[in-house]
Parts: structure tokens; sequence; C-alpha cells
């Protein structure tokens, strides 16, 4: 079983079907993660649900054209980093790593995601420079634990990532993590790991206010 995400435009409509149609028990923040998004992109084909579907992409290849596709569909976009020497996509999200710190706190990205890292000191710092700098920035995270000190750093939103994410994850599921960080936080939750048009709707159910799909 393999896709390429911004291909399948049917693949993440249906997703995004899905994912509304499922009522969010714990909320989550989840009114903070539509007024973010909306802020950040200039329209939204999400509906009234409040549920969203994130195509993780990497920045190699025809990644623009990959990216317009994955909008066009109705979907956000999160660039796997900032590109450099290009104008940035208004509508899309940026993974940050700790190396890359500097380049985006001087850039014009809306919204920057912190990837995850193991040292907790370190992906604070990260959060308290990219919030100092004006954009929203939003921190993947491992455990409840994690997302109450991301938060606490000035994170207005987290990812969590589940074992199933691949590299540096969670030992728990996605489904055990996201329980256990809606549990932590109040702000906005976003599902990473195993997620794919037969798991969205659950990952909503669950508590998560978005879903990030992947190549697979």
């Amino acid at each position: 079983y393999s896709y390429d995400v911004a291909a399948n435009t049917a693949t993440l409509r249906l997703a995004l079907s899905l994912i509304e149609s499922a009522s969010n028990p714990c909320g989550c923040g989840e009114k903070g993660l539509m007024d973010m998004t909306n802020q950040a992109q200039n329209s939204t084909n999400t509906g009234d649900g409040g549920a969203y579907v994130i195509a993780h992409i990497p920045v190699t290849g025809d990644w623009k054209q990959r990216a317009q596709s994955v909008t066009d569909a109705g979907a956000i976009v999160l660039l796997d980093q900032i590109p450099t020497g290009d104008q940035l996509p208004a509508d899309c999200w940026f993974r940050v790593r700790p190396s890359e710190v500097q380049l985006a706190a001087r850039s014009k990205a809306r919204v920057l995601v912190v990837a995850a890292e193991p040292t907790a000191r370190v992906l604070e710092s990260t959060i308290r420079t990219l919030k100092a700098s004006g954009h929203t920035v939003g921190a993947e995270v491992t455990s409840g634990e994690q997302a109450g000190r991301a938060v606490e750093a000035g994170a207005s939103f987290v990812v969590a990532r589940g074992l199933e994410a691949g590299g540096f994850v969670s030992e728990a599921s996605i489904s055990v993590l996201v329980r256990s960080v809606c549990r932590s936080v109040d702000v906005p939750v976003v599902a990473w790991g195993a997620a794919g048009i037969d798991s969205v709707a659950a990952l909503r159910l669950l508590g998560a206010g978005g879903a990030v799909l992947s190549d697979q």
C-alpha cells in the first residue's frame, strides 16, 4: 500500500469529509485551530467542522506543484523545511529544526512548527525565539508532559508524533498519545502517525482537531 499524498487529491478530500463528519468529544482548543488556520491561509475549503487535514511534503523535486495540489484539495501544506531562495508560499506551514531557528525567525512565514526535539530545553528555547519574532508557533511533542511544557513556552498548538510517524517519536501509539496530550493541554492538538483515510475520523474521535498525512 503506497500513495503520493499530494497527487491524490481525491484522498485528501475524502479524508477531509471523514474528519469533519466525526465529532470531537474534548475540543482541545478546536476554535483556536480554526482561527489560526484562517489567519494563515487566504481561504479554506474545510467547511464549518473545524477539523483539518495537513499534508506533509518534503522540499524536493516538484514540491511547489505538489503543494498547490494539496491547497487546491482544501488541505493544509506542511513543508518539511523553509525553502531558501524562494518566495514563501503564503498558505503553507513550515517545520523548523533548532539549527534553522535564525532563518525561520527572519522569515515571513506565518505558521511555524518546531520539529520534535529530545532535549526539552532546546525545544522550549526554540519556541520562545520564534514566538518573540511574531510567528504563530506549534510544536511537535511526544508526551503529554512535553506538550504542557511546549504550551508554557508559548506554543499555540501541538503536533502529537505517535510511534507510527517515524523519526523522533513517542514510545506510545498515536491513539494513546493523542488521548494523553488532549488531557494535558487546552490548545489545538494535531495527530501525526498512521494517519490515512481509514484512521482520520478515529483520531478526530480521540480528540485531535487535525491529522497529518504523509507519503506512504
